[in-house]
C-alpha cells in the first residue's frame, strides 16, 4: 500500500474530507431526500492510527462492526466471524455482541459468500458468512461505512492476503458494484486498507465475497482480517454538486 501524506485540520469535517478526496467515485439514487441523493466510493491512504483519530475526535461514530478473522481455524475456541460493539470515542475494545460469534473452518484461496444488513428503524443488524447468520441488536442511522483489511503473517508464515471482492451494496433503490478491497503481505510483514463508503440513508445490504489466503502457518487471531465499521460521520458532499445519476464502478 503506497504511503501519502496526511494533513490534519483542526476542522474534523475537513479532515474526513480529505481523507475522501482520493479516488472518489459516485451514484445517484433517485428518488432519495435531498440530503442522501449519493453514495460516494473512496479509496483512502487512511492507517489505522488515523481512524482511531477520527473516532476519538468524534469525527465517526461507530454503530456496530462486522468482522470475519482467521481466529484459530478451528470450530472450537477463538471466533472466526463476529458482530462487534462500537469502539468508544475514548478506545478500548468491548468485543462481541451478546452471542454474535461464529466458527469455521477456512480453506486458503477459497471465495466465501457474506451479506452484511443493517435496518436503520429496527436496529437489526443480519451478518452471513457461508450460509451461517449471526443477529444483533444496536440503534442508530448510519451514513457511512468503513471497510478494512488486514494481513499479517506470524513466524512460519511465507504469505498473507485478505480480500473482499464481488461486492455489491444495496442503499434502497437496488443493488450496485463497489470497488473490491485486499490487502496481501510477505512473512510477518503488515498491510491494511481502507475502503470508505458515505452517504448513506441508513438501512442497506452488503453482498460480496472474502477470501483468506496464506502460505504456511495460519495468521491466528485478527492479524489475517476484515472489517465492516459501519456508523455516522460528517456530511462530506454537497448533494447539490452530485451529477444524477451516474453509474458506481469497481
Amino acid at each position: 500500500m503506497p504511503v501519502r501524506a496526511l494533513f490534519f485540520i483542526s476542522s474534523t469535517f475537513t479532515v474526513l474530507k480529505a481523507f475522501l478526496s482520493t479516488s472518489a467515485v459516485t451514484v445517484g439514487f433517485l428518488g432519495l431526500t435531498a440530503s442522501a441523493q449519493a453514495v460516494t466510493v473512496n479509496t483512502a491512504p487512511l492507517t489505522d492510527a488515523d481512524f482511531n483519530t477520527l473516532l476519538s475526535s468524534g469525527t465517526f461514530t461507530e454503530l456496530f462492526v462486522a468482522e470475519s478473522r482467521a481466529g484459530n481455524g478451528q470450530t472450537n475456541g477463538d471466533y472466526e466471524f463476529s458482530i462487534n460493539q462500537p469502539i468508544p470515542a475514548g478506545g478500548g475494545f468491548p468485543g462481541p455482541f451478546a452471542g454474535a460469534t461464529g466458527q469455521r473452518q477456512w480453506v486458503s484461496g477459497q471465495a466465501v459468500d457474506f451479506s452484511l444488513s443493517y435496518n436503520a428503524i429496527t436496529g437489526e443488524i443480519a451478518y452471513t458468512v457461508g450460509g451461517a447468520t449471526l443477529s444483533a441488536v444496536t440503534s442508530g442511522s448510519a451514513n457511512e461505512i468503513y471497510l478494512r483489511t488486514r494481513a499479517q503473517g506470524r513466524s512460519g508464515t511465507n504469505f498473507s492476503a485478505m480480500t473482499l471482492q464481488n461486492l455489491m451494496l444495496d442503499a434502497g433503490q437496488g443493488f450496485q458494484t463497489v470497488a473490491d478491497l485486499s490487502s496481501s503481505a510477505a512473512g510477518t510483514d503488515s498491510d491494511v486498507d481502507y475502503l470508505i463508503i458515505s452517504g448513506l440513508a441508513g438501512s442497506f445490504t452488503l453482498t460480496g465475497q472474502q477470501i483468506l489466503s496464506w502460505d504456511g502457518l495460519l495468521p491466528n487471531g485478527s492479524r489475517l482480517a476484515s472489517q465492516i465499521k459501519v456508523g455516522i460521520g460528517p456530511e462530506t458532499e454537497d448533494p447539490d454538486s452530485v451529477p444524477e445519476p451516474a453509474a458506481l464502478l469497481g
